[in-house]
């Protein structure tokens, strides 16, 4: 089969999923964050009038003691009503944790533009206990390897933190550093540049990827709720 054919056939394909802080400190602004994806989704919905995407969206809610997985999906309403009710057992963060998990446990396309969204409104350094903040520190290299190999296009929204800015040595990654709530934040304009990005990036080829990569961290004692 002729390159040209091969290209022709993974264009407008697009996994997305959302990735999103439901710790404790994220109760305050949590219900705007879900508003602002569901706006974002529905947008989806709507269609680009110069670009057909084959999208799928999926989310993951975490906390250091549960995470809370709704796989992919191309209904819209159930989507947002899942993630409107979606809540962990509170607890601290565990950002690295979840980023390694969602990357693996997703049943992402092989042939397929992935995209991953994060957002946490607390730092590596800080986020958890001591035991977990050293965990993350310690494999954080991996991490980072593991992101780059996926060859996800990787959004990141949360503080100004010296191992979630090394996000930005990657390619396919955009970070936006968040100071104070994430109440604060300009969705509208953030949500529109993102389905931008989306639109631009599915007009091309994808970059491959494998679907199931081996967990970089010990997620055995995590809970996982499917919704």
């Amino acid at each position: 089969m002729p390159i040209q054919q091969k290209i022709s056939k993974i264009k407008g394909i697009a996994d997305i999923v959302f990735c999103i802080d439901f710790s404790g400190s994220m109760s305050d602004c949590i219900a705007g964050v879900k508003d602002h994806i569901s706006r974002f989704v529905s947008s989806l919905e709507a269609g680009n009038p110069n670009m057909v995407i084959d999208w799928r969206i999926g989310f993951c809610g975490y906390s250091d003691i549960d995470f809370v997985k709704y796989d992919f999906t191309k209904d819209v309403r159930d989507f947002s009503e899942k993630l409107a009710v979606a809540n962990t057992e509170g607890g601290d963060e565990f950002t690295p944790g979840a980023i390694d998990f969602c990357i693996s446990d997703f049943n992402w396309r092989p042939v397929s533009n992935k995209f991953l969204i994060v957002f946490t409104d607390e730092s590596l350094t800080t986020g958890g206990s001591e035991e977990l903040i050293s965990v993350g520190k310690d494999k954080f290299p991996d991490l980072l390897n593991k992101i780059s190999e996926s060859h996800i296009r990787f959004f990141f929204f949360g503080p100004d933190c010296p191992y979630y800015k090394q996000f930005q040595t990657l390619s396919r990654t955009f970070v936006t550093t968040v100071n104070g709530s994430f109440g604060e934040i300009d969705f509208s304009t953030l949500l529109s540049s993102l389905g931008k990005t989306v639109s631009q990036s599915c007009s091309g080829q994808s970059a491959g990827g494998v679907s199931k990569p081996d967990f970089v961290y010990d997620l055995s004692s995590i809970k996982v709720k499917l919704l």
